[in-house]
């Protein structure tokens, strides 16, 4: 995985089949959910559903009840041309401006962003001049090997 760069984004709306989970829950086989979802968001054909503004597929990570070990909601999604008329079982996710710190890891999916994410977690851990800002973070797949991963942050003090 690369070091990660500064960026500053600005907003954007994105479209996607929202779910409610936990790390704790997804570390747990019997209860994971996250892999399934993803399944359901293509093979039940919601991204087809959703009024596109391009092909980056995202799966987006926001309403975090408190830090990594709270639950928070994830949506696969698209970036959205319009977020009028939202199909039945889809949700609007405003993804504010902000800084992020993005990540870049290639290889085999799944198992290259599950790689990325504990990379992350550790990088958190020591990193000296920001921390998570725990709002609306972003998985980014330019291919179908490659991520990068937005995570929403804030100065320390």
């Amino acid at each position: 995985m690369s070091a990660p760069k500064h960026v500053t984004l600005p907003a954007f709306s994105a479209v996607g089949l929202p779910m409610r989970t936990s790390n704790a829950a997804e570390m747990n086989p019997a209860t994971a959910q996250i892999k399934k979802h993803w399944e359901r968001f293509f093979d039940e054909g919601h991204h087809e559903r959703i009024p596109k503004a391009s092909d980056k597929l995202l799966g987006v990570y926001t309403n975090y009840a408190s830090d990594h070990n709270g639950e928070y909601t994830l949506l696969p999604a698209f970036e959205a041309t319009s977020v009028d008329d939202v199909p039945d079982g889809l949700e609007v996710v405003e993804i504010p401006s902000q800084d992020y710190l993005v990540f870049r890891a290639e290889g085999e999916m799944p198992m290259i962003v599950f790689g990325a994410w504990g990379a992350i977690m550790a990088h958190m851990q020591d990193e000296d001049e920001y921390e998570r800002a725990y709002t609306t973070d972003f998985e980014l797949y330019p291919s179908e090997t490659e991520v990068e991963i937005y995570i929403a942050v804030r100065k320390k003090n």
